[in-house]
Order: structure tokens, then C-alpha cells, then sequence
């Protein structure tokens, strides 16, 4: 294991998170219909502001925190499995625009096209030009994704929307077949844990309805993983 560039990796992660925040801040007024109000764009570490105990003047900063050090400490284990490799730098790319997706997910509850499409183009060079995976796993991955949540969506409209049906496209693209299913099986359990623990606390406080929540960053968490963990098993090296 090459430490030196792991420990670079991991400030190529921090980097890549600050760039996250910022762009979250900006993509959302590229929004078709409903946009969130604009947010003057900050492109700075909250995590170097929380170590030098500066003043930290961003929206969502513990959103933001959570992102810098997420994207490090990914970008941290890929670099010491990977090393300086095209490999490396196609699965922190990926990683980054799924973190920037579930990101934007959150703070406006929107799946722009804008990131989406383009993140499509960017996965499928990723895995046909520079991994050379097989076109036969991509469009299976693709397909898996897609039908099982084209059809939970037509079901159960009020459950998951277009917008989550593109996404799914996507880690089909991205993880390929047959690590979309280890993908959406994350998510769907991360999903699940995030449900029953909303659902816990407004029972406590006697609060009525439906629970709600975002389902593209449970999505992208299991597209994270399976891009972040791969490279650790045995088949993958």
C-alpha cells in the first residue's frame, strides 16, 4: 500500500467535497419548474474552518462537514487500493457526482437532469473506454435498474418519482450488472434504517402522517459503496 498517495487521495477527497458544496449551491437554480431560492455559492473547506476554529458563515454546515470528510476518507481508500491510476481517478469522479446528487437531494429534495445526464455520459466512457467492461453488463446493470424502479414508480407514484427512476439508471450504469444489485440492496437497507428511525422518533413525539424522506442519497450511498469497496476484493485486483 502506497501511503503517500492514499494521504494525497484523501486531500483530493476534501477538495472534491468542498467543490460539492459549492456546486450545490449553484446547480439548483438550473432546476426545470420548481427552484429553490438562489444561494450565494461558497467555495471553501468547513472542515479547515472547524480545525482552525474559524467562523463557518456557509448553509448546512454540518451537511457540508459530513460531505468533506466523507469524500476524504472515500477518496482515502481508493487511493491506497488503486494507487495513481486511471482506475482511481474514474471511481473518485463517480463517487463525487453521486455524493453531489445526494447532496442537492437533501438540502432541496430535487434530482436535477443537469447533473444526472451528464453523469450517464461520464459513467458509461468510465466503464466502456477507460475499464473496457462489457457492454453486455453495462446495458444489464442499466436495465435492472431502471425496470425495477420505472415500475415502483408507475405502482407507487407517491413513493419515488421520475427524478429517482434516472438516478437508478445511472448506479446501473456506473456499478454495472451484477453490482447494481449490491447497490440498490444497500441502499434499499440504508433506506430502511433511515425509515424506521424517522418513523421511531414521531411516534415519541405524537406526530401523525406519513414518513417522508429522500431517497437519492440511501441511492447513491449503495452506488458509493459498491464503487468504493470493489476494488477491495480479491476478483477486483
Amino acid at each position: 500500500m502506497n501511503v503517500g498517495w492514499a494521504l494525497l487521495a484523501a486531500v483530493l477527497g476534501l477538495a472534491g467535497g468542498v467543490l460539492v458544496g459549492g456546486a450545490a449551491d449553484v446547480l439548483p437554480r438550473f432546476a426545470a419548474g420548481r427552484r429553490p431560492a438562489p444561494v450565494r455559492a461558497r467555495w471553501h473547506s468547513t472542515a479547515l474552518n472547524a480545525l482552525l476554529r474559524r467562523r463557518e458563515d456557509a448553509p448546512w454546515p454540518r451537511l457540508r462537514l459530513l460531505t468533506e470528510l466523507s469524500c476524504a476518507a472515500g477518496a482515502g481508500v481508493l487511493g491506497a487500493v488503486l494507487g495513481p491510476s486511471g482506475a482511481f481517478w474514474a471511481a473518485l469522479a463517480l463517487a463525487l457526482l453521486f455524493m453531489l446528487i445526494a447532496v442537492i437531494d437533501v438540502r432541496y429534495r430535487l434530482v436535477l437532469n443537469v447533473v444526472v445526464y451528464p453523469a450517464i455520459v461520464v459513467a458509461l466512457l468510465v466503464q466502456l473506454v477507460l475499464l473496457q467492461t462489457s457492454a453486455q453488463a453495462v446495458l444489464l446493470g442499466a436495465g435492472f435498474a431502471f425496470f425495477i424502479f420505472a415500475g415502483t414508480a408507475m405502482i407507487r407514484p407517491g413513493d419515488l418519482g421520475w427524478g429517482d427512476v434516472k438516478l437508478a439508471v445511472l448506479v446501473g450504469v456506473a456499478c454495472g450488472f451484477p453490482g447494481v444489485m449490491i447497490a440498490l440492496l444497500v441502499g434499499a437497507g440504508a433506506g430502511g434504517l433511515v425509515a424506521a428511525v424517522r418513523l421511531a422518533r414521531r411516534r415519541r413525539s405524537g406526530a401523525v402522517g406519513r414518513v417522508t424522506m429522500p431517497y437519492a442519497p440511501v441511492l447513491c450511498l449503495g452506488a458509493a459503496a459498491v464503487l468504493i469497496v470493489a476494488p477491495l476484493l480479491p476478483a477486483a485486483r
